[in-house]
C-alpha cells in the first residue's frame, strides 16, 4: 500500500492520517471493499461548491444521520420538506449516495 500511496503523492505520515468519511483509510477500505462480486465498488465524493444553507444540509445528509440532524435543527428549525439536492428530495439523495442512516 505504501508504494501505491507514493504513486499518488502521499507520504507515509499523510497516509496514516488520511481519512474518508470520518474513517481511517484502512477502515474505509474494509467497509466498502467488495470481495464477492468481482465488480468495482463505486464511491462518491462530494464538494460544497456553493456557500448556502441548502448545500450545507445536502453535504451533511451524505456525511451521517447525526450531522444531518444537527444541521437540520440548527439551520432549518427541523423543517426540510422542500429541500432538494441535485434535483432529488434530500432523504432520497442521502440514500442513493451512501448514507445508510436513511434506509427505509
Amino acid at each position: 500500500m505504501e508504494a501505491k500511496a507514493e504513486e499518488f503523492g502521499f507520504n507515509q505520515t499523510e497516509l496514516q492520517t488520511f481519512s474518508c468519511n470520518g474513517m481511517t483509510l484502512k477502515e474505509f477500505a474494509k467497509k466498502y471493499r467488495d470481495n464477492t462480486s468481482g465488480k468495482s465498488v463505486v464511491v462518491y465524493t462530494f464538494e460544497k461548491t456553493q456557500d448556502s444553507r441548502e448545500s450545507e444540509l445536502c453535504f451533511a445528509a451524505v456525511t451521517s444521520r447525526e450531522v444531518y440532524e444537527k444541521v437540520k435543527q440548527s439551520m432549518f428549525n427541523g423543517r426540510v420538506d422542500d429541500v432538494q439536492c441535485n434535483g432529488l428530495p434530500i432523504e432520497k439523495f442521502a440514500r442513493r449516495y451512501g448514507n445508510r442512516g436513511f434506509s427505509k
